[in-house]
């Protein structure tokens, strides 16, 4: 297995609020890990909703005696909600912040994923496709045939997610799956690449393995477009090396056409349940005044910023 990570704070924002883990070793009952959270709130509130959110995640992974990835993904993220939220309520200078958070693990042939937000998982093969769903307020009216794909491209509201980490006390999860096949590499990136950079280049770079290092290659390519924003970047090419992990035997998996199912969010599996709104205030870039109180965490594996301010 091969993992390319990076993270940036890009041209504009002046704190890094993009925080990512990856581990291609176990973590806890998980053969390996990764994770992209972008935070949301002012100051430094964002930065510290993603570490705080990711460091809960990992912590309850590795304590969770499941061997089920779809389970263990959804405790650790339910901790992170709780725990993100408490701390919001508890510390006035952390009010309204949350985080985006995508999840991934590769078990027995099959990629496994969790996300909530706006933060996106691609899968490079054959072709390029986007695996997440993204939950803001312009996706939802691309759904709904509101506007075009175009169109939402540059809205002014694209921005405003509709689901967040430690916003709401219960947190509405997607699941999918996907069979691996050999030659496919999965991205897992914040917004800030893919407003910044066209699908197709996204897909040449994952494509070309002449590139030393496509996660850096990519948060280049972001700031050469404008960067708007923070961009963080995890590239994971599972096939450096044959053999994979078994599959557990209660593994849930829905096969589709396309090759990536849904999976059962947040309990309600045929169920329609409405978005869970987040109010104005939580715009992903919004300017909420918070207090110094990010702590550090050492042991997370996160790119250091690149110091564009």
């Amino acid at each position: 297995m091969k993992v390319y990570s990076a993270t940036d704070i890009g041209q504009i924002r002046k704190m890094n609020q993009d925080f990512i883990f990856v581990s291609s070793e176990p973590v806890g009952n998980l053969p390996n890990l990764f994770v992209v959270a972008d935070g949301m709130g002012g100051h430094n509130a964002g930065d510290y909703a993603s570490r705080y959110g990711v460091s809960v995640l990992t912590d309850t992974i590795r304590e969770d005696q499941n061997f089920n990835p779809v389970k263990i993904m959804r405790a650790g993220i339910e901790a992170a909600n709780k725990a993100v939220l408490a701390k919001s309520q508890s510390d006035p200078g952390l009010k309204g912040m949350g985080s985006t958070m995508v999840v991934a693990t590769i078990v027995g042939g099959y990629l496994f994923v969790a996300n909530v937000g706006d933060s996106r998982l691609y899968l490079a093969g054959t072709e390029f496709r986007q695996i997440t769903h993204d939950h803001s307020l312009i996706a939802e009216m691309v759904r709904l045939g509101e506007l075009t794909p175009e169109e939402g491209q540059n809205h002014p509201d694209r921005n405003i997610i509709t689901r967040a980490i430690g916003t709401t006390e219960e947190v509405k999860i997607d699941f999918f799956d996907v069979k691996l096949e050999t030659g496919d590499c999965f991205m897992m990136c914040s917004d800030g690449l893919y407003n910044m950079v066209e699908s197709s280049v996204i897909y040449k770079v994952l494509r070309d393995h002449d590139v030393q290092d496509r996660a850096e290659k990519l948060v280049e390519l972001a700031n050469a477009g404008g960067g708007l924003d923070n961009i963080a970047v995890v590239v994971v090419d599972p096939y450096e090396t044959e053999e994979l992990n078994p599959l557990p035997d209660d593994t849930e998996l829905q096969d589709t056409q396309s090759g990536a199912g849904e999976l059962f969010p947040d309990n309600t599996a045929g169920e329609d349940v409405p978005e869970q709104e987040i109010p104005a205030e939580f715009d992903s870039k919004g300017d909420i005044t918070a207090e110094e109180s990010a702590e550090d965490e050492n042991e997370f594996q996160a790119q250091p910023e690149t110091g564009r301010n």
